[in-house]
Protein backbone atom coordinates (compact mmCIF):
# COMPACT_ATOMS: atom_id res chain seq x y z
CA UNK A 1 0.00 0.00 0.00
CA UNK A 2 1.16 3.65 -0.77
CA UNK A 3 0.01 4.88 2.67
CA UNK A 4 1.68 6.70 5.28
CA UNK A 5 0.52 7.25 8.97
CA UNK A 6 1.65 10.13 11.58
CA UNK A 7 1.46 9.25 15.22
CA UNK A 8 1.26 12.27 16.91
CA UNK A 9 1.84 12.07 20.88
CA UNK A 10 0.56 15.08 23.01
CA UNK A 11 0.36 15.76 26.77
CA UNK A 12 -1.59 17.94 29.22
CA UNK A 13 0.34 21.22 30.72
CA UNK A 14 1.25 19.83 34.00
CA UNK A 15 4.60 19.11 34.86
CA UNK A 16 7.86 20.26 32.85
CA UNK A 17 8.69 20.79 29.51
CA UNK A 18 11.41 18.86 28.95
CA UNK A 19 9.50 15.69 30.96
CA UNK A 20 5.97 16.18 28.40
CA UNK A 21 8.24 16.05 25.56
CA UNK A 22 9.58 13.19 26.44
CA UNK A 23 6.07 11.58 27.41
CA UNK A 24 4.72 12.92 24.23
CA UNK A 25 7.15 10.98 22.23
CA UNK A 26 7.03 8.06 24.19
CA UNK A 27 2.80 8.13 23.51
CA UNK A 28 3.56 8.36 19.74
CA UNK A 29 6.20 5.65 19.88
CA UNK A 30 3.97 3.05 22.03
CA UNK A 31 1.28 3.26 19.25
CA UNK A 32 3.77 3.28 16.24
CA UNK A 33 5.29 -0.26 17.83
CA UNK A 34 1.89 -1.32 18.54
CA UNK A 35 0.88 -0.66 14.81
CA UNK A 36 4.22 -2.16 13.78
CA UNK A 37 4.41 -5.45 16.51
CA UNK A 38 0.35 -6.79 16.35
CA UNK A 39 -0.71 -5.11 13.13
CA UNK A 40 2.79 -5.68 10.67
CA UNK A 41 2.55 -2.30 9.51
CA UNK A 42 6.00 -1.64 8.05
CA UNK A 43 8.14 0.51 10.50
CA UNK A 44 9.03 2.55 7.05
CA UNK A 45 5.47 3.46 6.81
CA UNK A 46 4.75 5.35 10.30
CA UNK A 47 6.57 8.14 11.85
CA UNK A 48 6.33 9.12 15.31
CA UNK A 49 6.60 12.49 16.57
CA UNK A 50 5.67 13.98 19.75
CA UNK A 51 4.46 17.59 20.69
CA UNK A 52 4.64 17.85 24.41
CA UNK A 53 2.22 20.71 25.48
CA UNK A 54 2.55 22.56 22.15
CA UNK A 55 -0.71 22.22 20.45
CA UNK A 56 -3.52 22.02 23.41
CA UNK A 57 -7.31 20.79 22.17
CA UNK A 58 -7.91 22.63 25.08
CA UNK A 59 -5.90 25.18 26.40
CA UNK A 60 -7.67 25.98 29.92
CA UNK A 61 -6.50 24.59 33.20
CA UNK A 62 -9.20 22.66 33.97
CA UNK A 63 -8.93 18.80 34.83
CA UNK A 64 -11.39 18.41 32.00
CA UNK A 65 -8.90 20.17 29.77
CA UNK A 66 -5.55 17.76 31.05
CA UNK A 67 -7.62 14.85 30.33
CA UNK A 68 -8.67 16.44 26.41
CA UNK A 69 -4.97 17.22 25.92
CA UNK A 70 -3.50 13.31 26.81
CA UNK A 71 -3.79 12.44 23.34
CA UNK A 72 -2.47 10.35 20.60
CA UNK A 73 -3.72 11.10 16.79
CA UNK A 74 -3.02 8.70 13.95
CA UNK A 75 -3.31 10.57 10.78
CA UNK A 76 -3.39 8.24 7.66
CA UNK A 77 -1.90 9.90 4.22
CA UNK A 78 -2.47 8.08 1.01
CA UNK A 79 -1.41 8.62 -3.01
CA UNK A 80 -3.45 12.12 -3.29
CA UNK A 81 -1.15 13.81 -0.29
CA UNK A 82 -4.58 14.56 1.79
CA UNK A 83 -5.48 12.96 4.72
CA UNK A 84 -7.75 10.14 4.25
CA UNK A 85 -8.44 8.97 8.22
CA UNK A 86 -7.83 11.07 11.36
CA UNK A 87 -8.04 9.57 14.46
CA UNK A 88 -7.99 11.09 18.14
CA UNK A 89 -7.05 8.79 20.69
CA UNK A 90 -7.38 9.40 24.17
CA UNK A 91 -5.49 7.82 26.32
CA UNK A 92 -6.20 6.94 29.81
CA UNK A 93 -3.19 5.13 30.92
CA UNK A 94 -1.01 6.14 34.03
CA UNK A 95 2.13 6.22 31.98
CA UNK A 96 3.43 4.67 28.84
CA UNK A 97 7.40 3.41 29.83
Amino acid sequence: PNTAVTIEGHCSRTGGYDYNMDLSQRRANAVTEVLVQQYGIEPGRLKAIGFGYNNPVDPSDSPEAHDKNRRVIAEIVGDDTTADMKWNIYTVDQEVK
